[in-house]
């Protein structure tokens, strides 16, 4: 969570990892906090995120709040699995041109390790320890509960996902009414992730930003990142007051191309789909970029 003080002159960060305890990040300082619970906390449990949020607001009041959760993320898809590998294995490096490229020939989803018992239905903040995540549902209750709850129904100004996948409409839609803006990436995210002594560089040097501003700063400070490394990055500031206007023309073309289907002949239509949908997809290929999708059809 970041804390807003004279500005935003001054930043207090607090974040819970995986089996760990809330650590407070003050100016060349990392605080533990709560040192006597020595209780294991499972990022994949629902009460761990609402917990944490309330009780972050109620410790450090601000004007503002953006919630970053940094894991593994599966986006909108189904699958089977309890666990993600690391991402940066789906990379190799191109001699031609020294630049890491994503390896189109392994799914990602492949780096899921199979559990037959246990199905995931899209999510992110994925405990190997405990063998469990938040569904993007849960995530939606958990988000919806604290702006509700903690901030007497104001909205949660950003969540921040430094994880792949989650730029999906989907994504967008379930948080639209509890949060200002999404920072996510459509594509898989290299294994480190942000570099967040660029993204908190204006706190640093006592620059105003309104949210617009830092929602922009956020994506240039990726780009500067992987630019000089990689092609295979996105990185996307989503206004989801926004949202809801996609939602409706989404379900008005998807309507069309249903009852297309139902009168076509000889399959022309489903072929013409299939085609259109042709290499816009992202390392996970049920993933499409939907604009070039509505140029095409």
């Amino acid at each position: 969570f970041f804390q807003a003080e004279d500005g935003i002159r001054d930043y207090k960060v607090t974040g819970v990892q995986t089996c760990a305890l809330p650590i407070l990040i003050e100016k060349n300082k990392a605080i533990l906090l709560n040192k006597q619970d020595k209780i294991k906390l499972n990022s994949g449990d629902p009460k761990t995120l609402f917990d944490f949020c309330v009780d972050t607001i109620e410790m450090f009041p601000a004007e503002k709040y953006i919630l970053d959760l940094s894991n593994h993320g599966s986006g909108s898809i189904d699958r089977k699995a309890t666990r993600l590998a690391n991402a940066t294995d789906l990379f190799y490096l191109n001699p031609s041109n020294m630049m890491l490229e994503l390896d189109r020939k392994i799914e990602y989803l492949e780096y899921l390790q199979q559990n037959e018992t246990k199905a995931i239905h899209k999510g992110i903040c994925f405990d190997e320890t405990f063998r469990s995540y938040l569904t993007n549902k849960q995530l939606q209750e958990v988000l919806a509960g604290v702006s509700e709850q903690a901030l007497s129904g104001e909205k949660i100004s950003m969540v921040w996902m430094d994880a792949c996948l989650m730029a999906g409409l989907e994504v967008a839609a379930l948080l639209k009414d509890c949060c200002k803006f999404l920072i996510a990436s459509q594509e898989v995210e290299l294994g480190p992730g942000w570099r967040y002594d660029r993204v908190l560089k204006p706190f640093c040097q006592n620059q105003i930003l309104n949210e617009v501003e830092f929602a922009g700063h956020i994506v240039k400070a990726y780009e500067e990142t992987y630019a000089n490394i990689t092609n295979e990055y996105t990185l996307s500031a989503i206004r989801l007051d926004k949202v809801g206007e996609i939602e409706k023309n989404v379900d008005i073309v998807g309507g069309l191309l249903e009852t297309c289907l139902e009168r076509q002949q000889s399959n022309n239509v489903k072929k013409t789909i299939k085609k259109c949908k042709n290499r816009i997809t992202f390392e996970e290929p049920s993933y499409i970029d939907l604009a070039t999708f509505y140029k095409r059809i």
